[in-house]
């Protein structure tokens, strides 16, 4: 679901075979802060979910918000897995998100992620923080104890 900000902190697993959905827990977001809908996810090898996207938050500087300057957005990346407890509960229903470093460039609209054969996750394309468009291509690796 999306809010009135066009951004949302909900995640719902799909299961496309019989088209089951079910919620899961919300992404972190920092205070302030909305998940824009521009997010790319892919499940990994071994079950983890990964979610690279962006933040915005906008300060109203004015009564008015069809006033509100885009000067007053601040856009941050974010790279979360959701992942078992670390002592491995078995119930799906237990697992949480667990916060990376964000990517180094912003991906935005247009941006795409992808699962790659060894198990990393690329992030590829977009528009990036200057309103251009990016070629920039980043990989995410997460190592078996789960760092990055």
């Amino acid at each position: 679901g999306s809010d009135d900000e066009g951004g949302s902190s909900a995640v719902r697993k799909v299961d496309l075979a019989t088209g089951v959905c079910i919620a899961q827990p919300s992404l972190l977001c920092p205070q302030g802060h909305i998940v824009d809908d521009c997010c790319m996810a892919g499940r990994l090898p071994d079950g983890r979910v990964v979610c690279v996207g962006n933040t915005r938050s906008a300060y109203d500087t004015s009564e008015d918000e069809s006033s509100q300057e885009e000067e007053d957005v601040e856009n941050h990346t974010i790279a979360q897995v959701l992942e078992p407890p670390p002592h491995g509960a078995p119930s799906e229903a237990s697992w949480r998100w667990r916060a990376l470093p964000g990517t180094s460039v912003f991906h935005a609209n247009g941006g795409a992620g992808c699962v790659l054969s060894d198990g990393r996750f690329a992030v590829f394309g977009g528009i990036d923080a200057n309103d251009t468009t990016s070629s920039s291509c980043e990989a995410l690796t997460l190592d078996a104890d789960g760092e990055r």
